[in-house]
């Protein structure tokens, strides 16, 4: 590496371990060099251990992980019109009598605004937010009406993402096969692909892959240009992509090549 270049980054590094984060507008009038140029330290940081790449610049992971999963209550009172919005139309993509997987995350809750769209679903999942949700807001009388099964899967508790996980979680799924997963990340990138700041959740959305037919992706625009340290899945593994996110061209593009059928609010 050419020395200049590595002590740019590793100053880059050190604003980033003082302040918590850093932008590239900022660090490009800094160093006196292009955005682009900045883009590739970035990228470069992003992937060693302890950093993480966001929309336009970098944090710490620790950094990240507080505000992303401690701030979890706060999430699911954002965007909660688009989240609605996009769980409706999620639900175009169930059909009567399917066995269904839905993930942890502040999105997916919304799914049982509009479950009675449907009739015989067996819904599966891991996350607490769901489970209370059901129990709470009269939704069982609703899956009743509807012929509808709700199963939640135990195992390990992770208070600050309200979700089950480990090992017990890994040996109850392999006991089902799914018609349809539906999952969210922390962060959707053009050349990353979906990744999450959370080891647990990337397992469980790695393990419950294998096990469903088709999957589909949901993802409120603030996912989009966010990068965190677990690759989840690859786009060839991707069918649907659900989102309020404005797809430019080259977006597009990329879901027409892998194949991804995409609904946009």
């Amino acid at each position: 590496m050419i020395p200049k270049v590595q002590k740019r980054r590793a100053e880059i590094k050190n604003i980033v371990n003082i302040e918590g984060k850093a932008y590239g507008n900022e660090l490009s009038k800094m160093f006196g060099v292009t955005t682009e140029t900045i883009r590739a330290d970035l990228d470069f940081i992003g992937m060693q251990e302890g950093y993480i790449r966001i929309h336009g610049g970098i944090t710490k992971e620790e950094t990240e992980h507080f505000n992303m999963q401690y701030k979890y209550h706060e999430r699911q009172t954002n965007y909660v019109e688009a989240k609605k919005k996009i769980c409706y139309h999620t639900m175009d993509l169930i059909e009567d009598n399917d066995c269904i997987y839905v993930d942890t995350g502040s999105t997916v809750t919304f799914l049982l605004h509009y479950i009675n769209r449907r009739r015989n679903i067996t819904l599966v999942t891991p996350s607490i937010a769901l489970l209370m949700k059901y129990v709470t807001e009269n939704y069982a009388q609703v899956f009743l009406n509807q012929g509808h099964t709700f199963i939640f899967i135990g195992g390990e508790v992770d208070a600050n993402i309200l979700t089950t996980y480990g090992t017990f979680f890994h040996q109850t799924v392999e006991d089902f096969n799914f018609d349809k997963m539906i999952f969210s990340v922390d962060g959707i990138d053009y050349k990353k692909g979906c990744t999450d700041v959370d080891y647990a959740s990337y397992a469980m959305i790695k393990s419950v892959s294998k096990k469903a037919n088709k999957k589909i992706a949901i993802m409120d625009k603030s996912k989009f240009g966010r990068v965190a340290t677990h690759h989840v899945i690859g786009w060839d593994s991707i069918d649907y992509l659900v989102t309020d996110y404005a797809l430019d061209h080259k977006w597009k593009s990329l879901l027409k090549q892998k194949n991804i059928t995409y609904k946009q609010m």
